[in-house]
């Protein structure tokens, strides 16, 4: 037993050794690795696997932006569990990022063909993506260059990866979003503002968390 289990830890060890060694010898410069996020193959929740960036395409801030978009959007997912979050007849039609590092991302009108779900899975799997680049504070989406609106016609404003805390399935087969957010009311003299964290759910096909 004890020579059985030996081999298997020196087996582990030889493995590990020898991953370390293939990487050091295939790579020609630093990686980075980031999680870049897809809808699922039903389209009702949001999935994501790793992917590593070579140093030639971690230049500057538009090449990963572009490099992540390209994972997200064109690879093949035939044989995969992913899909692609954006339906291919909508179109980025333009992406800019400014001093402040708000990503604005301009999309064809057919974004508003997408049903709210897939509208709200598209701006997760986008946000949650691009948000992992140093220098991306936050993204901006608009379409045919008009700020895109909540179903109330709202703005939807900047967002960031807090506003996707979690996004699941629930049992009735609606999207699920939770969040612990933070309201202030008044005290009970008047005087000052008092915060008051409270969990919300939210499990609605219409209603988005930012809503």
């Amino acid at each position: 037993m004890k020579r059985t289990i030996t081999v298997k830890l020196i087996t582990v060890v030889l493995c590990i050794c020898l991953a370390a060694v293939l990487a050091a010898c295939g790579s020609s410069g630093t990686r980075r690795s980031y999680l870049v996020y897809y809808a699922n193959t039903d389209f009702d929740d949001i999935v994501h696997r790793e992917y590593s960036m070579s140093e030639e395409q971690t230049k500057d801030i538009y090449t990963k932006v572009s490099e992540l978009m390209h994972q997200m959007f064109e690879t093949d997912l035939s044989d995969e569990k992913y899909s692609s979050p954006k339906p291919d007849y909508v179109q980025v039609t333009d992406y800019v990022i400014s001093n402040d590092g708000i990503l604005t991302v301009d999309f064809s009108e057919d974004y508003n063909r997408m049903t709210n779900v897939q509208a709200i899975i598209l701006r997760a799997a986008f946000v949650l993506t691009v948000i992992q680049i140093e220098g991306v504070n936050g993204v901006e989406f608009t379409v045919d260059g008009a700020p895109i609106t909540t179903s109330q016609g709202n703005p939807v404003g900047i967002m960031t990866a807090d506003q996707f805390i979690n996004i699941l399935l629930n049992e009735e087969g609606m999207l699920k979003q939770e969040a612990d957010v933070t309201l202030l009311f008044a005290n009970e003299e008047g005087t000052a503002l008092v915060p008051v964290t409270s969990h919300f759910e939210i499990s609605s096909n219409n209603v988005s968390m930012e809503e």
